[in-house]
């Protein structure tokens, strides 16, 4: 078993790394006992709260991890920007551009909003939710029950413009009991 310190260490550099390639500035801590890993701060949105989740998933040593992000919705930007890291700073060489929320992931992400309300998926607030990086829908917020979560993602793999489904719907109703459904992966084969 892996030293907490160690086990802490490792997911704060995998944090750093992953949120320089999204052009973020972050505000991450992470506490380690036991292998339970517990992140808390402020992310800018959900996709970014999922990734944090499982870029921590992929350390060794890590047993279970509690995710107390709190999402602070920034604006869409629909131009290019450039990586930096709160952090240290980064030279300019080392600047890579990133293109956020591309017209056509905007179009998709309309797409899968629309087949989940026509298959009777609750969507919008205190409902399920989407977001699209490249071919790839995160499902998030809630869904009533795990049948219909399986439902929404099943019918949004189904769509054409997507190749994956990543879903971290919870299931129960807005500011009732919610509980996490395992985050499922589906891909398309």
């Amino acid at each position: 078993m892996r030293p907490d310190w160690w086990v802490a260490l490792k997911v704060r550099l995998g944090l750093a790394y992953e949120f320089i390639g999204l052009g973020d500035s972050f505000s991450i801590s992470v506490s380690c006992k036991q292998g339970h890993v517990t992140l808390t701060g402020a992310v800018r949105n959900e996709y970014r709260q999922c990734r944090a989740e499982e870029v921590a998933w992929r350390i060794r040593g890590v047993t279970d991890i509690t995710n107390r992000l709190d999402v602070r919705e920034g604006p869409r930007i629909g131009r290019k920007t450039h990586a930096a890291v709160a952090i240290w700073p980064v030279p300019p060489f080392l600047q890579v551009p990133v293109e956020e929320f591309t017209q056509q992931e905007q179009a998709v992400e309309q797409a899968v909003l629309r087949t989940l309300h026509q298959r009777g998926v609750p969507t919008g607030p205190g409902g399920a939710r989407a977001r699209v990086l490249e071919r790839t829908v995160y499902l998030l917020g809630t869904a009533p029950d795990k049948k219909t979560a399986q439902m929404a993602a099943e019918a949004t793999l189904a769509l054409p413009q997507v190749d994956r489904v990543r879903s971290k719907l919870h299931l129960g109703s807005r500011g009732g009991n919610m509980r996490a459904l395992p985050g499922a992966t589906e891909t398309r084969t």
